[in-house]
């Protein structure tokens, strides 16, 4: 089945009366892998444990009910799972009992990643847009700017349910493709080997960047904290580079999907 195809092939089900797929409750899940970003940032684990652990999360919320009581402690137990996956040294199971504010025992961790594993089938290994990333910009010939652009793109995407229905693949593309718009780089934005290395044609990659631009003019107070890393210097205020482009760089996008 079609769902069967998207468990193996994205590491995730698809449950149109999941969790992340309700609209009144869509602000929650974004408030979680806001905060999570965070604590990764907190404790400096790699992007991979980000992107996995918010899979996983949705995994989970795709097949499971959760009370909202318990929404902080699937996202920490999600963290602890993913950071044992993907850390060379992660941090230690007290830390993520501390980080919940002493909200939850690590009693209680231990038990709730036990079912998070039952849900998910132990299935650990999950495509990474990251990964498509560095792949795409390197077939683009990309410099550090535009590879940045990409990364803030995604890592903004994470922030967004809707986003979820693409493919991590078309995800990463839609970032390089729409990373040219924004950084107003070299045209066609869509090259021979970007389309090889992607298997996507421009027309498949359109929609989705389109879509990914328009979230960038989203600017909820309670969801900065991605604006905020790639806001500085260190990282070339990318962030504030696409606030401020992202609206031309939709028309542009638009003009050339109509030429």
């Amino acid at each position: 089945t079609t769902v069967e195809v998207n468990a193996v092939m994205f590491g995730r089900t698809i449950n149109p009366l999941s969790f992340v797929y309700s609209c009144a409750l869509s602000i929650l899940f974004a408030l979680l892998v806001n905060w999570m970003m965070e604590i990764c940032h907190k404790f400096r684990l790699v992007s991979e444990t980000l992107y996995l652990s918010v899979n996983l999360m949705d995994r989970y919320l795709s097949v499971c009910a959760c009370p909202r009581d318990e929404l902080q402690l699937l996202a920490v137990t999600a963290l602890f799972v993913a950071a044992k996956f993907e850390e060379v040294s992660p941090p230690v199971l007290d830390d993520f009992a501390y980080i919940s504010a002493d909200r939850y025992t690590t009693q209680q961790i231990i038990d709730f990643e036990r079912d998070l594993l039952r849900a998910v089938e132990w299935r650990l290994t999950a495509p990474c847009p990251l990964l498509f990333l560095r792949r795409y910009s390197k077939a683009a010939g990309c410099d550090a700017a535009l590879h940045t652009v990409g990364k803030y793109l995604l890592e903004r995407a994470l922030l967004s349910s809707t986003m979820l229905r693409y493919p991590p693949s078309l995800q990463a593309a839609a970032a390089v493709y729409l990373a040219h718009v924004l950084l107003n780089r070299c045209e066609p934005q869509w090259t021979a080997p970007l389309q090889y290395h992607s298997a996507y044609a421009e027309s498949e990659v359109v929609p989705c960047a389109l879509e990914l631009c328009a979230l960038l003019g989203d600017n909820d107070p309670k969801l900065r904290f991605v604006y905020q890393k790639y806001g500085g210097n260190r990282r070339g205020t990318v962030a504030y580079i696409c606030a401020t482009e992202h609206a031309d760089a939709a028309q542009r996008i638009s003009a050339l999907r109509l030429a």
